[in-house]
């Protein structure tokens, strides 16, 4: 038998080393939530959208309980740690969970021309938006 993720669904993007604090107040994430507390284990933050999930989330690993309510609610402090994409969800419990693979971003640095052209795309943003910020000219040399 595999192991599912618990899924969160939120409207947030969570990122791996970020801290997300959470207010949870529904039953069904309360559930999750006290679950994942008593087994020490990560839950799933994925992007809802109008049509559904997001195909790609974060794993949240909870690192500290601030406050909890005598109805069960909860505040507590969550860190992003794995990226995941969604192959299949699973509504058998009161939450959400999914059958996912996990996955590294590239680490490569971007190319000088892939730079280039995020900063020209940038300034058209500005441009349409009618802001302006000093940027570097496109001969100037940024590294990362």
């Amino acid at each position: 038998m595999k192991a599912l993720l618990p899924l969160f669904p939120l409207d947030v993007v969570l990122f791996p080393g970020t801290p997300l604090p959470l207010h949870v107040f529904e039953p069904r994430y309360k559930e999750l939530i006290s679950e994942c507390l008593e087994q020490k284990k990560t839950f799933g933050i994925v992007r809802a959208e109008e049509e559904g999930l997001a195909d790609v989330g974060c794993t949240a690993e909870i690192v500290a309980v601030t406050k909890t309510y005598p109805d069960g609610r909860m505040d507590i402090v969550t860190e992003g740690r794995e990226r995941f994409e969604v192959l299949e969800v699973d509504e058998q419990r009161s939450y959400l969970r999914g059958d996912v693979v996990y996955f590294q971003d590239d680490a490569e640095n971007p190319s000088s021309e892939q730079i280039e052209h995020a900063i020209e795309l940038h300034r058209e943003i500005l441009t349409m938006g009618g802001a302006q910020q000093s940027l570097p000219a496109s001969e100037d040399k940024i590294s990362f």
